[in-house]
């Protein structure tokens, strides 16, 4: 928050009339929380074996049948090529709709409202 002002005023904007009702005031708090769930998600990569001899593209590596790579999801989720404006909390969320989702989601932006309602974030120069 104390990085990206604008955003932290949006959201204090929005939590101005949130009373723990209210959960359309939420929905630029669920964008913020949603790109930081992109951004910062609890897995980092996922590690594949090859099952085919192939070469990498652009560096042109040779790839070995049975060697292992990481797919770095930090890197994917950086991509300049996919996500146009890495600080963008408007691109939504990309969680799959289910039950567990909606839930996590829900008890995530409720708490992150309560907690927000309540303290201020600071760069240590400047109070917004």
């Amino acid at each position: 928050m104390s990085k990206n002002p604008e955003i932290y005023k949006k959201i204090k904007t929005g939590l101005v009339d949130y009373d723990g009702q209210q959960l359309a005031t939420l929905v630029y708090l669920d964008c913020v929380l949603g790109e930081l769930l992109r951004l910062l998600g609890p897995i980092l990569g996922s590690l594949r074996t090859l099952t085919a001899d192939n070469r990498l593209p652009g560096a042109g590596a040779q790839l070995r049948k049975s060697d292992s790579l990481m797919v770095s999801f930090y890197t994917l989720t950086r991509d300049r090529r996919y996500w146009s404006d890495l600080n963008d909390p408007e691109h939504r969320n990309n969680l799959a709709p289910s039950m567990e989702n909606d839930l996590a989601r829900f008890e995530m932006n409720v708490t992150c409202a309560r907690l927000m309602q309540s303290v201020t974030f600071g760069d240590g120069l400047h109070q917004y």
